[in-house]
């Protein structure tokens, strides 16, 4: 006959309550049960594996707090020959870190890599434990599972914290510290202006703001980007915020594709929220496209903070300004972007069209054309009938992730300001 035990009957007969609603058995002096011999205790270990399932795994709270030995966090109960309790960070989470056992934090301005990476680690604890559990009688023995991963688990969460700690590291100190060539970026170069797209008035204003005593375009430029602020920088590439409501974009190869798409949506639209393009100019070699800054924080800095309510928010916000993004008119008759148009594919190494590309049979031919290597012939012919030639075009952003996504908390929700960084932003087949 089976039995049941309370937590307490857990504890008190040798077993152990690490949280509730989940009891492992850590054996104790008793005979352990094996065979026919003790109903008792092999009934027991039944009904104490039994309750260690998937959906009591599935707690409520953070998914990536860490796993610790038993052993560790309560070593009164010394005959315990192996366990794993779950001690998760709390359901209520603050504005700015999410606290979890051993005081462990995330900083406000974590990009969510850790947490992800944390979090596909307890994945594979759970999943394992579930398989185990699955593949085995109900009143095995588990003790051999709990000693690898109890060997195992810390040795790589560490592993994982510190080297997201060394690279956090390191962003904030390229944040907070220019790199060598930066200033070489911000001093323009003494050369001939060449206005490519028209500089709004307020471009305009900014720099007779900060021309001087010898008015110039360059010298103008090169003191307004020294007492602007930089928001992001990458290698020869900046976007530099010069006064409350102006941000440029800097470096070699700007492409046009951002100015031009986003005054295209906002010539059919005003419920697609881009940043309005204020005039792109070039010098020495270098593109400055300026743009009307958009108030918001990143999405990557807010997502592993936000509620689930609050994520299905975002979402639904995304499919309703995606969905108005694919309905507008597209600037021309053909696939691509930029002038002129080309499509650009950049799924192993990037590579530019023809130009000119005006049906799908001419896209498809690109796509092919780049796996057209000795002994690919066959599979190049083979792969060909599959691709259709009747999909819808439709206007598409092609570089869609969280860090081009804005958002900002408004009380209790969370609102989607902007998409920004449209300078791979195309039309390409609907899928």
């Amino acid at each position: 006959m089976h039995h049941t035990f309370s937590p307490q009957e857990c504890v008190r007969k040798g077993g152990i309550k690490h949280m509730p609603g989940i009891y492992i058995y850590g054996g104790g002096d008793e005979d352990d049960g094996e065979g026919e011999g003790n109903g008792e205790a092999t009934s027991r270990k039944a009904a104490i594996n039994q309750s260690i399932r998937l959906e009591q795994l599935d707690l409520p709270t953070s998914s990536c707090a860490m796993l610790v030995s038993t052993r560790e966090t309560m070593p009164w109960f010394a005959s315990w020959q192996t366990g794993v309790s779950f001690l998760l960070g709390v359901g209520s989470k603050t504005k700015d870190t999410t606290t979890l056992c051993n005081n462990e934090t995330f900083r406000e301005d974590d990009d969510g890599d850790l947490r992800k990476a944390l979090t596909n680690l307890n994945e594979s604890v759970k999943t394992e434990f579930q398989r185990q559990l699955q593949k085995t009688v109900s009143w095995a023995d588990l003790s051999q599972f709990f000693t690898r991963w109890g060997r195992v688990y810390p040795s790589t969460r560490r592993r994982l914290v510190q080297k997201r700690s060394l690279r956090s590291q390191d962003c904030r100190e390229s944040s907070s510290r220019k790199p060598p060539y930066f200033d070489d970026l911000l001093s323009v170069p003494q050369a001939q202006p060449v206005i490519l797209h028209r500089l709004a008035p307020e471009v305009a204003a900014l720099l007779q703001q900060h021309s001087g005593e010898e008015y110039g375009v360059s010298s103008a430029l090169s003191n307004a980007l020294k007492n602007g602020t930089v928001i992001w920088s990458h290698f020869a590439r900046a976007v530099v915020q010069l006064n409350h409501h102006v941000v440029v974009k800097l470096g070699p190869n700007i492409s046009l594709t951002d100015a031009d798409m986003t005054a295209h949506i906002q010539s059919h639209s005003t419920d697609i929220p881009v940043p309005q393009s204020l005039g792109v100019l070039s010098l020495g070699g270098i593109t400055y496209s300026f743009m009307r800054r958009i108030n918001g924080c990143s999405l990557d800095k807010l997502w592993p903070d936000l509620t689930d309510i609050e994520k299905c928010s975002v979402r639904d916000q995304l499919d309703l300004i995606l969905e108005k993004l694919r309905s507008l008119p597209l600037p021309n008759q053909y696939l691509g972007g930029g002038n002129p148009p080309q499509c650009v594919n950049c799924s192993m190494a990037k590579r530019t069209s023809p130009l000119f590309i005006e049906s799908e049979t001419q896209f498809n031919e690109f796509l092919l054309s780049g796996n057209c290597q000795p002994g690919m012939e066959s599979y190049i012919e083979f792969i060909r009938p599959m691709l259709r030639e009747n999909h819808h075009f439709i206007l598409t952003h092609s570089d869609l992730h969280p860090r081009n996504i804005l958002t900002v908390r408004v009380g209790e929700e969370i609102q989607v300001t902007g998409l920004i960084d449209w300078e791979v932003g195309d039309v390409y087949p609907e899928y």
